[in-house]
């Protein structure tokens, strides 16, 4: 699973779950924390640091019983945890049979949610988070953003990695699920996601009451809504996101006047 985080991911995972055909896990431990965090500031390290990661992962901790389990029963192992982004690459090469569901979502909702969560603002978890490499062109104006920029930096530079992945990689091994098909409900995007797994798609009644039901929802930490933001707020985030967004399909949310 490709993704930002905060884009329906608890609820991705239930759906799933619906199929006798799958195993679907959302955040198993470990996290991955400081090892996601590493494999997207230092990308050429993968080849090395990648494998040793995806060794400790997959084949000597609880992750690795559910691994055999599925591969005894022949059934699909299935990791919605946004954490496994960066490593697309190698996991790609170490499972060859793997598959990529690059699941995004519109970027105020994002961005709203990242800063009600304290993202890029002394939150305990900063100290794993991404920021921009030596040869990103923002990199010169990390130091005096404010966590608002920083925040839809965070949004476009998730997306971009995901989006340059999946137009590299084999077209039959990547699914692009946008969220709002699953805020709407849509049950036959989802069948469609089933069928592109090979197994067998649960019933439509099922599918429709996980998705009639907000999951993981959040409930603590304030800030506005998009259409309540300054203009400078629009600016900025314009000034940052925009060629992921018309890219994405979010051009909507851009050159916003005063």
């Amino acid at each position: 699973m490709l993704s930002t985080g905060r884009v329906g991911t608890d609820t991705l995972t239930r759906v799933l779950a619906l199929s006798p055909g799958l195993r679907a896990h959302h955040e198993p431990e470990p996290t991955m924390l400081l090892e996601s965090r590493d494999a997207y500031q230092c990308p050429e390290s993968t080849d090395t640091l990648g494998k040793a990661y995806l060794n400790m992962r997959y084949f000597s901790n609880p992750v690795s019983n559910s691994l055999r389990l599925c591969w005894r029963r022949d059934l699909v192992y299935v990791e919605t945890s946004n954490r496994l982004t960066y490593f697309a690459d190698r996991l790609a090469d170490y499972f060859p049979l793997a598959k990529f569901v690059f699941l995004h979502r519109n970027p105020p909702d994002v961005i709203r949610s990242a800063m009600r969560r304290g993202y890029y603002n002394s939150h305990p978890w900063d100290p794993f988070r991404i920021t921009p490499r030596m040869d990103d062109p923002f990199l010169t104006h990390w130091e005096h953003w404010t966590s608002f920029e920083k925040c839809c930096w965070y949004w476009q530079a998730v997306n971009r990695f995901s989006h340059e992945f999946v137009g590299c990689c084999e077209p039959d091994r990547c699914f692009v699920l946008p969220f709002e098909c699953i805020k709407r409900a849509e049950v036959a995007v989802f069948q469609r996601l089933f069928d592109w797994l090979d197994v067998a798609s649960p019933r439509t009644d099922e599918i429709r009451a996980v998705l009639d039901v907000r999951h993981n929802q959040q409930e603590t930490g304030e800030f506005p809504k998009w259409a309540d933001w300054t203009y400078e707020q629009k600016r900025q985030m314009d000034s940052i996101i925009a060629d992921v967004a018309r890219t994405l399909g979010y051009g909507e949310y851009l050159n916003s006047t005063p």
